[in-house]
C-alpha cells in the first residue's frame, strides 16, 4: 500500500493558505482509511505553527510547544482559517511560545476562557444577586427590559474576557442613534377628530437617558463580576459616560400651572375609554389620583401606582405610608407620612378601587376586595408602573395653561415646593428616599438611624396646605416658611 504523506514543512504565504487541500490521494473512496485524518502543514517561518486540513477541508490554526513545569509537549488551537489570518495566527503563536518559556502554560488559558460565562449569562447571576439583596423589582425588571432590548443583541453571546471597549461603544452608539418608537405607534392610532397625530411630539426624539441607563447598567454588571474574579480587566474603564451629553431635567410647574393641572385632572371622568362622553378629559379619575398622589408626596409615580392597600395606615392620629424595600427603587423601606391632602385622595382612591370591583365581580360567586389602591384593567393586581406616564402622553393636549412636563417632574416640583417652605435639604432628601443620603458619610451610612418622620410629617403637611392654597386661589395662605436647620 502506498504511504500517504500527512505532514509538510514550507514558508507559509497568504495564498498557500488558501490553495491547501488534503491530499488527493484520500478524496477517492478513501483507500487509505484518510477519514479521521488531517493534513498538518508547519510554518518554517513561525516555529510551533501549524495549519491542521481535514478531509472535508475545515482548516485550523495550532500551535506546538513544549510546557516549561515538566517539559510535556502541548498543542494549543488559534482558530479556524480565513476567520484568523496566516499574520495573526503568526502573532498569536509568537505570544504562545513567549508565554510557555517564561513559564506560563497558555493552553490552561485557553481552557478558562472557554469556560468563562458570556455576558448574558453574568447578568442573570448580577439580577439574581440585585434579588437576594432585596433591591426593587420594578427597578430590575426596568434592567431586563434593556437587556433585552439594547445589551444582550450585541455582547449577550461574547465570552465575559472578549469584551473590548470597542464592542460596548459599538452598543452605545447603536442606542444613541436610535429615535423614540412611539413616534411610529402614533402613526399607526386613529388620528384625532381635526386630523393630526401625537407622532410629531416623538418625531425625531434621540433616547439619551435610555443610553445612560444602558450604560450605567452595563457598568455594574461588569464590574460586579470584577468583584468576583470572573473579569480581569474592566472594559468599561476609560470608557466616557454617554452622560455628559445630556443636562439634568430641571423642569418644575410653577403655582399657575399647579392649579390648571389639578383642575384638569380634578375633572377627570371614573370611567375608561368606551364609556366617555365626548369632550372628557382623556384619563380616568384612578390615574388622574395617582398623578396627584405624587404631586402631594413627591414619591416616585411607579411606587405610587403599585401601592399596595396593606402599605396603607389611615389612623387619625399619624396615618402613613410604608413602601416596602422590596418596591422602594433604592431597596430600603421608606415611610411616608400622610397629610390631610393625601388621605383624602386615598380614601377617594379606595371608594374607586371598591366601587369598580363590586362592579367586575357582579356576576360572581366570589367578591374578592382590592388589594392594590389602583388597579388593574383586569382587577387581578396593581396599575401598571408606567400607566400614568402614557395617560399623560394622550392627555397633554387638554390641559391648557401648562407647558410640557412629565410625570417626574411632579416630585420635583414638590421637592421645590418644600425647599421654597424653608424645609432642610436632608429633610427633602428623606422625604425624597435619596439613596445619597444614606451614603453622603460613614457617619449617615452606619450611625445616624434617625429616620426623620416627625420632620417629613411637618413638611409635607405644609406642603398639603400651600397647595391647598394653590388649588383655591390663594397660594401662601395660612403657611409660614421655617428657618432652615
Amino acid at each position: 500500500m502506498t504511504k500517504v504523506k500527512l505532514s509538510a514543512r514550507t514558508r507559509l504565504t497568504d495564498r498557500a493558505c488558501a490553495t491547501a487541500t488534503f491530499p488527493s490521494e484520500a478524496m477517492k473512496g478513501d483507500p487509505y482509511g484518510l477519514k479521521d485524518k488531517r493534513f498538518e502543514i508547519r510554518d518554517t517561518k513561525c516555529e510551533g505553527l501549524e495549519l491542521r486540513i481535514t478531509p472535508t477541508g475545515s482548516k485550523t490554526w495550532v500551535v506546538r510547544y513544549r510546557r516549561k513545569s515538566d517539559g510535556t509537549k502541548r498543542t494549543m488551537t488559534l482558530g479556524r482559517y480565513p476567520d484568523k489570518s496566516l499574520e495573526d495566527a503568526r502573532i498569536e503563536a509568537d505570544k504562545a511560545r513567549i508565554a510557555a518559556g517564561d513559564g506560563a502554560d497558555p493552553a490552561a488559558g485557553v481552557q478558562e476562557r472557554k469556560a468563562a460565562p458570556t455576558f448574558a449569562d453574568t447578568a442573570e447571576l448580577w439580577l439574581a444577586h440585585k434579588r437576594q439583596k432585596g433591591r426593587s423589582e420594578r427597578s430590575l425588571r426596568d434592567v431586563e427590559s434593556m437587556l433585552r432590548v439594547h445589551i444582550n443583541p450585541i455582547i449577550g453571546h461574547m465570552k465575559l474576557p472578549e469584551i473590548r471597549r470597542r464592542d460596548l461603544a459599538r452598543m452605545l452608539d447603536g442606542v444613541d442613534s436610535k429615535t423614540d418608537g412611539r413616534a411610529e405607534l402614533a402613526k399607526r392610532r386613529k388620528p384625532n377628530a381635526d386630523g393630526t397625530t401625537k407622532a410629531s411630539a416623538y418625531e425625531g426624539r434621540k433616547l439619551t437617558q435610555r443610553t445612560n441607563h444602558v450604560f450605567a447598567w452595563t457598568r455594574a454588571i461588569v464590574r460586579w463580576a470584577l468583584s468576583r474574579d470572573m473579569l480581569e480587566i474592566d472594559p468599561t474603564s476609560g470608557l466616557k459616560s454617554p452622560a455628559d451629553q445630556s443636562q439634568p431635567r430641571d423642569r418644575v410647574l410653577s403655582p399657575d400651572e399647579i392649579k390648571a393641572l389639578w383642575s384638569a385632572l380634578e375633572a377627570a371622568p371614573i370611567v375608561s375609554p368606551p364609556k366617555r362622553q365626548e369632550g372628557d378629559f382623556p384619563m380616568t379619575r384612578a390615574t388622574a389620583l395617582a398623578m396627584q398622589l405624587a404631586l402631594v408626596t413627591g414619591q416616585r409615580i411607579g411606587e405610587v401606582a403599585e401601592t399596595a392597600v396593606a402599605e396603607l395606615s389611615l389612623n387619625d392620629v399619624a396615618p402613613l405610608w410604608t413602601i416596602p424595600k422590596e418596591r422602594a427603587k433604592n431597596g430600603r423601606k421608606h415611610e411616608v407620612p400622610l397629610s390631610p391632602l393625601a388621605v383624602r385622595l386615598i380614601r377617594e382612591a379606595l371608594a374607586l378601587g371598591e366601587a369598580r370591583f363590586a362592579t367586575f365581580y357582579d356576576d360572581k360567586l366570589q367578591k374578592p376586595k382590592p388589594t392594590h389602591l389602583f388597579s388593574s384593567a383586569n382587577c387581578d393586581g396593581s396599575m401598571h408602573a408606567h400607566a400614568p406616564t402614557r395617560a399623560l402622553g394622550r392627555a397633554r393636549g387638554s390641559i391648557e395653561g401648562v407647558e410640557r412636563f412629565n410625570v417626574h417632574d411632579l416630585r420635583r416640583t414638590c421637592a421645590t415646593q418644600l425647599g421654597e417652605l424653608g424645609v432642610s435639604p436632608h429633610v427633602i432628601s428623606a422625604v425624597l428616599n435619596h439613596v445619597s443620603t444614606a451614603r453622603a458619610s460613614i457617619t449617615q451610612a452606619v450611625y445616624n438611624k434617625h429616620t426623620y418622620t416627625a420632620e417629613k410629617r411637618d413638611a409635607l403637611e405644609r406642603w398639603g396646605r400651600r397647595l391647598d392654597g394653590i388649588v383655591a386661589g390663594s397660594e401662601g395662605a395660612n403657611v409660614v416658611a421655617m428657618k432652615r436647620s
